[in-house]
């Protein structure tokens, strides 16, 4: 008997695309260069690091390269997760990193000193299994992006996520229903306070992003 395709998720079609940009560059997102950066100041050598949300892996693998011990990370996608393997082999860090295909909010997380949610909140109706799995498997780091919620550009991103989504459910075959959603930080920066952590590194990025690091 054949082997059944795999379900097909909404983030394939952006694979391409990234793989695209991280051949130019370390991380396709540029978000993910600010972040990068911002853990690396934490310090990372002989850590370990998850990458829940992982895209192609480029971030999980420059913090790699950078001196962790050891990365995991998983995504939706199977073909982001192709693509992460394949681009841990190319850098070299191939035999320190492991990818998966898995939801975060669902899974039982393995514990690493350095976990990462980068560019993921804001794909979830609700955060709270999400906080709860990732702030479980968080040793000493936390970190996050995430659209800015509060003030103008709050207001901004708001607008804009609802123009995206009209433009997801007028194509709903080719999206399956997926939705983009602007949470409240303020709720989020609390939940991860109340898990040990305090902030030690703060931006916004890219007029969209807000990012922050903490540590305990």
């Amino acid at each position: 008997m054949e082997e059944p395709e795999p379900e097909r998720c909404c983030f394939d079609d952006w694979v391409d695309s990234w793989s695209d940009k991280a051949t130019r560059r370390p991380t396709a997102a540029k978000v993910s260069a600010s972040l990068l950066d911002a853990i690396t100041e934490t310090g990372v050598a002989d850590r370990t690091i998850l990458d829940v949300g992982c895209g192609i892996g480029d971030l999980a693998i420059e913090v790699v390269a950078r001196g962790a011990a050891s990365g995991t990370g998983f995504d939706l996608s199977a073909k982001a997760i192709d693509e992460a393997r394949k681009l841990a082999q190319t850098r070299g860090v191939g035999d320190r990193l492991r990818f998966e295909v898995g939801d975060g909010a669902k899974l039982d997380l393995p514990a690493a000193d350095i976990v990462v949610i980068n560019r993921v909140v804001c794909c979830y109706p609700d955060t709270g299994n999400l906080l709860e799995r990732t702030l479980g498997a968080a040793r000493s780091v936390y970190a996050i992006t995430a659209p800015i919620s509060t003030g103008s550009i709050g207001a901004v991103n708001r607008i804009r996520n609802r123009c995206w989504n009209v433009w997801y459910r007028l194509r709903r075959k080719k999206f399956a229903g997926f939705q983009t959603f602007v949470h409240d930080l303020d709720g989020i920066d609390e939940r991860i306070r109340a898990a040990g952590f305090h902030r030690v590194h703060h931006q916004h990025r890219r007029v969209v992003w807000d990012l922050a690091v903490y540590a305990r």
